[in-house]
């Protein structure tokens, strides 16, 4: 984010069961929400997309990356 002004590639997305749910705009506070989401929801799939790159991570049961 320039300025205030939000481009379609910058941030980032959670994804619960496939699910668009959550946009985060800093890395700090979106690994927090989706491991706050994994231990809510031990059974559903969390997954982090960044936007920048299209790369998904998958949040572990445990509060790790995959």
């Amino acid at each position: 984010m320039r300025n205030g002004i939000l481009r379609p590639d910058d941030g980032f997305d959670i994804i619960v069961n496939g699910v668009d749910r959550s946009f985060r705009d800093s890395e700090e506070v979106v690994y927090a929400s989706a491991r706050y989401l994994k231990e809510k929801l031990p059974e559903a799939l969390v997954e982090i997309r960044v936007r920048a790159t299209g790369e998904r991570i998958r949040m572990r049961e445990d509060g790790r990356t995959a």
